[in-house]
């Protein structure tokens, strides 16, 4: 009687290690597959910012830049008398620009 409870009770054992491997294996796997989800949100929404980061800084830049332009035509008419164009101001400013930019990028 007594081996019978021994084997009944190991065998209960071996059933309860066996479910809670299985369950440990479950709840593992769950959150590698929540993590990877979440990483792969997390990098979109990551790539999305940049881009709204990116189109922003732009949007400023060519603000700046029409400003500037504005700013020189006034510039040029009061303190020499001369009418300049905004467009080819704008296209002088963007000039630049672009020269300060490779300048920076060779730096």
């Amino acid at each position: 009687m007594r081996k019978a409870y021994e084997e009944g009770l190991a065998e209960a054992r071996s059933k309860a290690n066996e479910y809670y491997l299985a369950a440990e294996k479950n709840v593992k796997d769950k959150a590698e597959k929540d993590m990877a989800s979440f990483q792969k949100k997390a990098q979109k929404l990551l790539e999305k910012n940049e881009s709204d980061i990116l189109k922003a800084k732009e949007s400023a830049m060519a603000e700046i830049n029409k400003i500037a332009a504005e700013v020189a035509i006034e510039t040029a008419d009061k303190i020499i008398g001369v009418k300049v164009d905004t467009k080819e101001m704008e296209a002088v400013i963007d000039g630049l620009q672009k020269t300060e930019q490779k300048t920076a990028k060779a730096a």
